[in-house]
């Protein structure tokens, strides 16, 4: 197995950003609050926000599968938990903790691998778009239970092995929601 490196680190701590900024984005455009205060701008720009919408989701779904995806030659936390197992870096009960913890977020990244499986990755031609939908039972905020578990998982594994914390204190949602506002200005002075 290779060597732990800071490399890796910040692969796992950019794809944990990237799930959380393109879900942030996503759930503002989606919003229903949001939609009816900015559906004038956003009714200009229709195809736009349609895609953006989607490829957000998108974005969200691929970076969340990365993170616990099985493979054993990709960068992902089971791996990260196995690697520092195997250097005997931190202690045998942190070790089943992490274990643990990503244990209990497995049924939310089952859900995650349904639709990145059979929709985003790859188009399953076995079953119909909308069981796909059906079979995953994915709610939003299950997403974000999933980003938040897999921050606070990568902290622990990160605090315990350099006795330090990444911080995930980034947001887009106040760009968004700027950037809908500046639109809509725009829009009015034409």
């Amino acid at each position: 197995m290779k060597k732990l490196s800071e490399n890796h680190i910040r692969e796992l701590q950019n794809t944990i950003i990237t799930a959380q900024l393109n879900y942030e984005i996503c759930w503002a455009l989606r919003e229903k609050n949001n939609r009816k205060r900015y559906v004038d701008t956003m009714n200009e720009y229709p195809n736009f926000f349609c895609t953006s919408i989607h490829a957000h989701f998108v974005a969200t779904v691929m970076a969340l599968y990365k993170l616990y995806e099985k493979r054993k030659d990709t960068i992902n936390l089971p791996k990260l938990v196995r690697t520092i197992k195997a250097e005997s870096s931190i202690p045998p009960h942190d070790i089943a903790t992490f274990e643990k913890e990503i244990e209990e977020l497995k049924p939310l990244w089952v859900k995650i691998s349904i639709l990145r499986n059979n929709l985003f990755g790859h188009y399953s031609d076995s079953i119909e778009n909308e069981m796909i939908w059906e079979k995953a039972d994915l709610a939003y905020n299950q997403i974000k239970e999933l980003i938040e578990g897999s921050k606070i998982i990568f902290n622990s594994i990160y605090s315990k092995w350099k006795k330090t914390q990444h911080a995930f204190n980034l947001s887009a949602t106040a760009d968004i929601t700027n950037l809908l506002e500046d639109l809509g200005k725009f829009n009015n002075r034409l």
